[in-house]
């Protein structure tokens, strides 16, 4: 990612859990990190993520939300 462009980030690798709404209903979103023992964080070092550190951490990530940002929730239709 390159600080101050707009990026894309795929969220293919996720779990979705569905069930029928009504029309006109909200929806929520929730998006968070895997964070256990059995996870690889990459840290945004060259290192390889498997052997990275907090120390090799640099500044936080902070993901803004734009009036054009979207996420894409697959529907089904009978």
């Amino acid at each position: 990612m390159t600080p101050g462009k707009k990026e894309a980030i795929p969220l293919n690798a996720s779990h979705i859990i569905s069930k029928k709404i009504s029309d006109g209903s909200r929806l929520v979103v929730v998006l968070n990190v895997n964070k256990h023992p059995f996870e690889i964080i990459n840290y945004g070092s060259v290192k390889n993520p498997a052997f990275e550190t907090i120390n090799d951490a640099g500044e936080p990530l902070e993901i803004q939300w734009f009036n054009d940002s979207y996420i894409e929730i697959p529907v089904w239709k009978n």
